[in-house]
């Protein structure tokens, strides 16, 4: 699953619902334990990181026993101080 969002907690019911339905087949504990993490992660992303319009990227892949996530802001990098 690849999601881009806009940076509004409106979109993270979205964000769950897409990482439920991506999990699907995964125990069930497993699965609430990446949706919680990915909607506090995407939450600090959208507080925290993103800067204007700028999207949220979240990405979930899964492959056999392993699950890999990521969510990505598009915080502007800082700048370096002498």
């Amino acid at each position: 699953m690849e999601l881009s969002l806009p940076p509004s907690p409106a979109r993270l019911a979205e964000l769950r619902r897409a990482t439920r339905a991506c999990l699907q087949g995964v125990a069930s504990e497993a699965a609430d334990d990446l949706v919680l993490a990915l909607n506090e992660a995407a939450t600090n992303a959208i507080l925290y990181g993103s800067r204007g319009e700028q999207p949220i990227d979240v990405v979930v892949h899964v492959n056999d026993d392993l699950i890999e996530a990521s969510v990505l802001d598009h915080q502007p990098s800082p700048t370096p101080t002498r």
